[in-house]
């Protein structure tokens, strides 16, 4: 345990919850889909059901924009008055 950096386990504990990720959102595809029960995606991770003990509690971030909080609500705003449509295409 001496070798490993903080950068190191920050790197694989981000490795474990986007392996995760990817497979529990295989097994939503997979239940839209309509499949039958037998057809489900199964994950093959040997640790995938002790990750989700915890990893299931864990929320997500909200998306982000490149947009800060106030200009996000002029864009509102401005949308609200004019009814959505771009200055000067109407």
């Amino acid at each position: 345990m001496k070798n490993f950096t903080l950068d190191m386990i920050k790197n694989k504990i981000k490795a474990i919850r986007d392996t995760y990720h990817l497979e529990k959102n295989k097994i939503t595809k997979y239940k839209k889909s309509g499949a039958l029960p037998d057809d489900l995606y199964t994950p093959r991770l040997v640790w995938f059901n002790e990750a989700a003990t915890f990893l299931e509690y864990c929320a997500g971030r909200e998306p982000s924009s490149s947009l800060d909080k106030s200009e996000m609500s002029s864009v509102e705003s401005s949308e609200d008055i004019d009814g959505g449509e771009l200055e000067g295409t109407s």
